[in-house]
């Protein structure tokens, strides 16, 4: 099993660029395996692999009718665009790493739940910390 944790997460951000905010929405799509064990539907029982964790990130581009230094261009549809630059390069506080981490880790446990539940599996012991 390449990464047992798949999904999307989809949120608000503000940007302040030159006097002129702007709300937008950021997509990140990860495949996750966590350090904690968890229940693998492959083969149908508990199991820990090493911890990993793959993230893109998008931001919802909404071109408009007007382009730079107020060119015509044709209108298009909003579109999904990479914003992977902002991950490397470490332009988001610490905080916003943080909170996509847990998260991702809190939607993994939810699936993982799930997963036991389904195949009448035993509840996993919850950790002393996240």
């Amino acid at each position: 099993m390449a990464h047992p944790f798949t999904g999307t997460i989809e949120f608000s951000v503000h940007l302040k660029l030159l006097g002129t905010t702007l709300m937008r929405r950021l997509r990140v799509t990860y495949e996750y395996t966590p350090k904690w064990p968890f229940f693998d539907p492959m083969i149908e029982t508990e199991t820990t692999e090493m911890e990993k964790l793959r993230l893109d990130l998008e931001i919802l581009a909404k071109p408009q009718a007007d382009g730079p230094l107020g060119s015509k261009s044709i209108r298009r549809e909003p579109n999904w665009s990479s914003a992977n630059q902002l991950l490397r390069s470490g332009l988001l506080n610490s905080r916003v790493y943080e909170r996509i981490d847990a998260w991702i880790d809190g939607e993994a446990r939810a699936q993982d739940l799930e997963r036991r539940q389904k195949a009448q599996s035993p509840d996993p012991q919850l950790p002393n910390s996240i």
